[in-house]
């Protein structure tokens, strides 16, 4: 899955944080597109330490 065009239209919304309960795989890969991306805003979710999610989300994990 390509979550690419659901985090341009986050980005165009000047949203100030992200709720989801993606989980698995598709937080993985929301995770991935997000930091691809340069979103720089909270991503709230219950799976944010689902395995391979902060991996994904690189340096924008630290501290979080």
């Amino acid at each position: 899955k390509d979550f690419t065009p659901y985090i341009q239209k986050i980005i165009a919304s000047e949203a100030d944080a992200v709720i989801t309960g993606n989980w698995g795989q598709d937080m993985t890969l929301l995770a991935k597109s997000a930091a691809d991306s340069g979103l720089d805003i909270p991503i709230l979710t219950f799976y944010g330490g689902s395995l391979g999610t902060v991996a994904a989300l690189g340096e924008g994990a630290i501290g979080t």
